[in-house]
């Protein structure tokens, strides 16, 4: 009772501070990396209008975009065919110069850990490549597997999908899960998975592999492993069938507790793979299909729970949730939101309001329901508590620091 209390002081302390409210305002703006185009779009899904070309992507022509990686007011987009990662500054949409991984390295897929540490998988050189975000240089390089394609922190630790495809013969050999302990600065091991591991989806402890296939004689399967045991959990995997790709999960304390997976599709429509992350069970796979546009090549889920896709073939991103579609540039590969730290109640703007909710949260689980949970933890230090609040209100009305990314990959 008397730690209840002494919060309550603390509290309307912050409040009487913040009586002179100042606010920081930005649109929901969702950013497409378009890969034929070599260019980005940009969606203001606050009013539907679409802005193409608003930055070439790229050092030189066939630059080959493959992913854009959101950090506030940085963007990191990872360029395959120029092997380098390009610094997009925001709101400015300008660039800010690149960060050579090496020729002949082909960069696949990023993933950041902290302020300071991105990890990138290096596709055609079999390592992956650790940046220093703050230098903007790349540190050194590590021997993984064959063909090492998506990446994923998960407690702390790399999760790298091996596909194990040999560039010479066009095969491939035994796909595995390749984990490396961030904090330990060392290989913890290799767990062995399906045919063709390309991507990963954290949720606490585990790692969902998802493994695509051959595409003509074996099919798409999730392999759920435990990144501290280095054991599959699911022995079974998740059959989920077709030709999965990138997914990305909606977890909440009260759900839903899915993760949405773009699957293709090339005939008639896209597809869209959902599965239920508590159960390891199949909401929708092969057999039904969420369908969308033609060639669906990456998902990502709105703060309100929509989910948005976006589909190479059609050039295209489209609102699952309320059947909206934006045209954008030529061949859209992937797409992400620029999310403002310590905007807790998800309007994009910082004010009295997030500080209210923030403060609700410490005493109500209904906090728990935000999405994503790492924008209150404005100290980025893996937890959100009285010291994210105070940090929150000393930048909103004291002229304090701008509040930090938090750990996105963490649970919370």
């Amino acid at each position: 009772m008397e730690q209840c209390n002494h919060m309550k002081t603390i509290l309307n302390s912050l409040f009487a501070i913040a009586i002179l409210a100042s606010v920081a305002t930005s649109a929901e703006n969702l950013y497409v990396v378009n890969t034929l185009g070599e260019s980005l779009s940009k969606i203001d899904l606050s009013t539907g209008a679409v802005t193409n070309n608003i930055l070439l992507l790229g050092s030189d022509i066939g630059s080959a975009p493959n992913q854009i990686v959101m950090r506030d007011t940085i963007g990191y987009v990872v360029c395959s065919g120029t092997d380098e990662i390009q610094i997009v500054r925001f709101p400015s949409q300008t660039s800010g110069g690149f960060i050579s991984t090496g020729a002949g390295s082909n960069p696949f897929w990023m993933s950041v850990y902290d302020s300071s540490l991105a990890i990138v998988s290096l596709l055609t050189e079999n390592k992956i490549g650790f940046l220093d975000l703050n230098s903007r240089t790349l540190i050194r390089k590590e021997s993984v597997g064959i063909s090492p394609a998506g990446i994923e922190i998960v407690d702390h630790k790399a999760c790298i999908a091996i596909s194990a495809f040999d560039f010479g013969t066009f095969t491939y050999g035994q796909g595995q899960l390749a984990v490396y302990d961030i904090k330990g600065d060392s290989m913890k091991g290799w767990v062995n998975v399906g045919v063709n591991p390309q991507y990963v989806i954290g949720r606490g402890d585990y790692a969902y592999v998802i493994c695509t296939g051959d595409y003509w004689s074996v099919f798409g399967a999730i392999y759920v492993v435990d990144v501290n045991t280095l054991s599959v959990v699911v022995v079974d995997t998740i059959p989920i069938g077709g030709t999965p790709g990138p997914g990305e999960s909606y977890f909440t304390a009260l759900g839903p507790n899915h993760a949405a997976i773009a699957a293709g599709g090339w005939v008639t429509s896209g597809s869209i793979f959902k599965i239920d992350m508590v159960s390891n069970s199949v909401i929708n796979g092969a057999s039904n299909p969420i369908e969308t546009g033609l060639g669906c090549s990456a998902v990502s889920w709105r703060r309100n729970g929509h989910l948005m896709a976006a589909s190479f073939g059609s050039d295209q991103v489209s609102n699952i949730n309320t059947s909206a579609i934006y045209s954008v540039g030529d061949g859209p590969v992937d797409l992400d939101f620029r999310i403002i730290p310590g905007d807790v109640n998800g309007d994009f703007t910082l004010n009295i309001v997030d500080v209210t909710e923030f403060a609700m949260g410490l005493f109500d689980d209904r906090f728990l329901t935000l999405y994503p949970r790492w924008v209150a933890d404005v100290t980025a230090d893996g937890k959100w508590n009285i010291v994210d609040l105070v940090r929150l209100v000393q930048y909103l009305f004291q002229g304090g620091a701008r509040p930090k990314m938090g750990w996105t990959w963490y649970g919370y």
